[in-house]
C-alpha cells in the first residue's frame, strides 16, 4: 500500500474516533450557534474567532499533520525525533519543579 494511503487511512480512522468520542460525551455543537441571525447576509469565515480547544482532537490533528509533513519530509524525521525527546525531557522537568515549589 502506497504510504499517503496509509497516512489517508489514519487520518480517517482518527476522525471516525473522535466523532464517536465526541457524540458519545455529547459535545456536538448545535447546526446554528446563538449568534444566527438570517438578515446578516453574505457569508463570512473569520479563521481568528475559529475556536480550537486543546484535549485529544487537537492531539490528533497534531499528530496527523506531523506524519504527513514526517512522510513527505523523511530528512526531518530525525529533527522532529529530537524535538519530542526534548519536549518530555522538559515537561518532566517543569512536572518535577512544579511539585518541588
Amino acid at each position: 500500500m502506497d504510504e499517503l494511503m496509509v497516512a489517508g487511512l489514519v487520518a480517517v480512522g482518527i476522525g471516525v474516533v473522535t466523532g464517536i468520542l465526541m457524540f458519545v460525551r455529547h459535545e456536538i455543537r448545535p447546526a446554528r450557534p446563538e449568534s444566527y441571525s438570517p438578515e446578516l447576509g453574505r457569508a463570512s469565515i473569520n479563521s481568528a474567532s475559529i475556536p480550537i480547544r486543546g484535549g485529544i482532537g487537537a492531539a490528533f490533528l497534531i499528530v496527523i499533520l506531523l506524519t504527513g509533513v514526517l512522510i513527505a519530509l523523511p530528512e526531518l524525521r530525525l529533527i522532529a525525533l529530537l524535538g519530542m525527546l526534548a519536549g518530555v525531557v522538559v515537561g518532566a522537568v517543569l512536572a518535577w519543579w512544579h511539585r518541588h515549589h
